[in-house]
């Protein structure tokens, strides 16, 4: 037993000390920064026609403690990420939390669709490479796969939101279901919900399924 502790307690001590650091980061880069983000709701209003009053973002800025020392604010984040508090979301005024958590089950079922998608393509794509090996489809497909796999993820899932649902118009950019909508059946929603998440799927599995094959 003791044995173990040693030979996992670096690792995990590293693993703690990054996430103290990401942590950290994360609270430092928007308070060096010049302003705050009422500063950025104040254009943002402007824009719009509207003005915040003075009065209203010394509130907010009370409220969310913006008015402390750097220091103190830190201390405050701190004690509320170990009591699980990440405050109140500026942008949707609801409670962090409860924002991550409406988002868990939509993440799950990317992750979930997108690996078994990725395991399905690498596998069907390596069983036709292997079963045609040497031939001019199995260099042209693994020249092919090669290829893409050097291109960074996210710039592909960029290329296929640009050209997919940018341009060609034929999936939407964001959103999980189409707003208001009401379904019929199970199968109505199943396949709404496949229509708006194509090109995420697409992004999520290709890095997946490239290398596999």
């Amino acid at each position: 037993m003791i044995h173990k502790i040693r030979r996992y307690a670096p690792a995990l001590l590293r693993s703690l000390f990054l996430l103290w650091l990401t942590v950290t980061i994360s609270f430092l880069l928007p308070r060096l920064m010049p302003g705050n983000a009422f500063t950025i709701l104040e254009a943002e209003a402007e824009s719009m026609g509207r003005i915040l009053s003075p009065a209203l973002v010394e509130r907010l800025n009370e409220f969310y403690g913006f008015d402390e020392p750097l220091w103190k604010q830190y201390l405050m984040s701190m004690k509320g990420l170990l009591n699980g508090n990440f405050g109140i979301s500026i942008y949707y005024k609801k409670p962090v939390l409860d924002i991550i958590r409406s988002r868990i089950p939509w993440t799950l079922g990317f992750v979930v669709v997108s690996t078994l998608l990725s395991s399905l393509a690498g596998s069907l794509l390596g069983c036709f490479s292997a079963w045609h090996q040497g031939s001019a489809a199995d260099r042209t497909l693994y020249t092919s796969l090669s290829f893409f796999s050097e291109i960074p993820s996210f710039l592909i899932g960029f290329l296929l939101l640009y050209f997919l649902a940018g341009r060609g118009g034929y999936f939407p950019l964001s959103g999980g279901q189409t707003p208001f909508a009401e379904y019929g059946s199970s199968a109505e929603a199943l396949r709404d919900i496949a229509y708006h998440a194509y090109c995420r799927y697409s992004l999520f599995s290709s890095p997946g399924w490239v290398p596999t094959t």
